[in-house]
Parts: structure tokens; C-alpha cells; sequence
């Protein structure tokens, strides 16, 4: 693995990255470090799921009218193109061009109104006005989903 590719493996989830101004050289040193991968897993008996395997460019620009055509890379596992993804999820995270986080919490939003509600609707009956209930639905409802994703971007930053 060349010494400037950065890895981050979490159970079977691996990303890889570079950070460097030329965009061919960043093009170069993934596609060396995808094929070694590539070679690894061969040797132990690993496939790559090329259907959930992506690549993306953060950028300070972040995500424009031009972004998939300066940004898309010449990358391939086994002859089969790499696709440009803009916001990919890594580890439940969904990630921008510019990091931003903001279609992740945008998802997280969609995702805890439904629920958010609920614990309102059921607070309205009279038996739930047990302190110890509200609580038990905030931590399995909720906190459940949010600390998850707070921790995990609080650790990527």
C-alpha cells in the first residue's frame, strides 16, 4: 500500500483515501492501492461487493453543476468501472462533497420526525404521564439512532 493511502476498517466497511492536489496523482496512487486490496482478497478468499463500492472527491467547492465531470476518476476493480458517488455512506454516515454532514442530518431529520411524534401522540394519554415511560421511549426511539450517528461525526471530524 503506497504510504500516502490513508485506510479506515470497521468489521467487513473499508474506505480508503489521499489527500493531494493533483488529480491524477490522487487517480494513480488509488488505483495501486485498489489493486493490492484486490490481490489481498483474492488470496484469502474475499469478494468486493462492486455494487456497493464507490469512490468520492471532497472538495472545498463541494458538489456543482461540474462536479461528475471534474471529479469522476478513472478507478476499476477486476475491469469494471468505479462509480462517482457525491454523498456515500460510510459506517451510517452519509458524507458531501464539502463534509458538511448536511445530507446526513437532513436523513436523520426524515427519520426521528416520525418518531418524535409519536412520543408526543402517546404523552397525551393520561397513564403516560410517567416520567420513567417518556424516558424509556426518548432512549429506544431516539437516543438509539441519534448518539449513534452524533458519536460516529464527532469522531470523524
Amino acid at each position: 500500500m503506497p504510504d500516502n493511502i490513508k485506510v479506515a476498517l470497521f468489521a467487513d466497511d473499508l474506505c480508503i483515501w489521499i489527500s493531494c492536489l493533483l488529480i491524477e496523482e490522487i487517480e494513480f496512487y488509488l488505483q495501486i492501492a485498489i489493486d493490492k486490496i484486490d490481490d489481498f482478497c483474492k488470496t484469502w478468499g474475499f469478494t468486493i461487493n462492486k455494487s456497493k463500492t464507490c469512490h468520492t472527491t471532497l472538495t472545498t467547492a463541494g458538489q456543482r453543476k461540474n462536479y461528475f465531470f471534474k471529479y469522476k476518476l478513472n478507478l476499476k476493480i477486476e475491469n469494471q468501472d468505479i462509480p462517482l458517488e457525491p454523498n456515500p455512506t460510510f459506517l451510517g454516515i452519509k458524507l458531501d462533497p464539502k463534509l458538511s454532514f448536511k445530507p446526513h442530518f437532513e436523513q436523520l431529520e426524515k427519520k426521528l420526525i416520525p418518531k418524535t411524534n409519536l412520543i408526543r401522540r402517546i404523552k397525551n394519554f393520561k397513564w403516560s404521564n410517567s416520567i420513567k415511560l417518556n424516558l424509556t421511549l426518548y432512549k429506544s426511539l431516539i437516543r438509539s439512532d441519534n448518539f449513534r450517528s452524533r458519536k460516529m461525526c464527532i469522531d470523524f471530524i
